[in-house]
């Protein structure tokens, strides 16, 4: 993929790009208020009702093609090797756990590679956003309205222009930024959590990271297979 910004691909990107942006600059006004987004955990939801059996799936016996989406019954080849599923364990704490190398809980880890293995450049990218909600999650309102805006200017539009200007359009255009934050926010506590953090952010000016893509991402794209 070319990192050129044509003129027939804007239109899809400049329209996802614009309802992400909007999601990050009232995500702080709709999370005050009672109701919850599409997908979103419920107050009164239990544990039990949103977790899913411990799985180790047995690597592909064929190598799969990186432009199909991932197979939902085995690991592919191309995929790094995936730590188990925690299942239920994974939703007993706030943190979860975490035994892979990129500091993301193993149960978004795994998913999101399953889910969007088919490009590095997203799974890479997809990462980033899994570890900015987190960190968000696990502030909470445990930090300053100032540490809670500079953490948006510095982070969270920083890791949002390296998924818009890095991943492919198709994968923007399905979601992959919301689905990923729906991941990461899967229990009530984790749910609130984020409330807590979006108060934070209220009468905060945001723009889009502009600096080279390189910094955008902390590593270069262009570089990655596919």
């Amino acid at each position: 993929m070319s990192f050129a910004r044509h003129a027939s691909r804007m239109t899809i990107k400049q329209a996802a790009l614009l309802g992400a942006v909007v999601v990050l600059l009232v995500v702080a006004v709709f999370l005050l208020k009672d109701g919850r987004s599409p997908g979103a955990v419920p107050k009164a939801a239990s544990t039990e009702s949103i977790t899913v059996a411990a799985t180790v799936k047995p690597p592909c016996t064929s190598v799969v093609n990186p432009k199909l989406a991932a197979p939902t019954d085995c690991i592919p080849q191309r995929m790094p090797h995936l730590p188990p599923d925690p299942g239920p364990e994974g939703m007993k704490t706030l943190l979860g756990v975490t035994t892979n190398p990129e500091g993301v809980r193993d149960d978004v880890y795994i998913r999101i590679w399953e889910k969007y293995g088919y490009s590095e450049r997203a799974v890479r990218a997809l990462l980033l956003v899994a570890k900015q909600h987190q960190a968000e999650v696990e502030m909470g309102d445990s930090v300053s309205v100032e540490v809670a805006q500079k953490f948006m200017r510095d982070v969270t539009m920083k890791t949002m222009a390296c998924y818009m200007n890095s991943v492919d359009e198709e994968t923007i255009a399905k979601g992959a930024h919301q689905d990923v934050a729906i991941m990461v926010k899967n229990t009530p506590e984790r749910w609130s959590q984020a409330k807590k953090f979006a108060r934070r952010l209220h009468g905060g000016g945001f723009e889009l990271d502009t600096s080279p893509l390189i910094e955008q991402c902390g590593y270069d794209p262009a570089k990655l297979p596919d």
